[in-house]
């Protein structure tokens, strides 16, 4: 029999404490670049990826396809935010609820480094399309923002 497996059978407590130890030990080593990434610049700190494209090698026929893709047809991920406001009879064309939109847009100008494209918001003088009983056109922020 193994000797090691002997010494487990002959002494389980010191051989528990040793593994509930090692364990400990595994567990602060895992820990410490995540709690504290300074004080262990040697270990790599845990980060999640959720981004699917990042699954994939880079040299992944699949993914390299997908970039070109992207290029061609110059795409770009994007996002919306939608508003909503059930209160008030006009929803959301209201001086209140455009005004706090148009206080987002300007939060969100404030960091545009993290945005690639241009913001379209009622700060930015942009147009948006606009769909009235199935008529499609372009609408300027500046009239939706009109007071009666």
């Amino acid at each position: 029999m193994n000797p090691l497996t002997l010494n487990a059978i002959r002494k389980p407590g010191v051989s528990l404490t040793l593994a509930a130890v090692f364990s400990l030990l595994m567990m602060g080593l895992v820990a410490a670049p995540t709690l504290a990434p300074d004080a262990f610049p040697f270990l790599q700190s845990l980060k999640v990826d959720t981004d699917p494209e990042n699954m994939l090698a880079a040299d992944e026929p699949v993914r390299i396809f997908h970039n070109d893709m992207k290029a061609e047809f110059t795409l770009h991920d994007l996002i919306v935010v939608g508003v909503v406001n059930e209160r008030n009879e006009q929803g959301v064309f209201n001086v209140e609820t455009l005004s706090d939109v148009y206080d987002l847009a300007e939060f969100a100008n404030s960091i545009r480094r993290a945005f690639r494209r241009r913001i379209c918001a009622a700060n930015t003088g942009s147009a948006m399309p606009l769909s009235i009983n199935g008529a499609r056109s372009m609408a300027a922020w500046k009239h939706l923002m009109r007071r009666s």
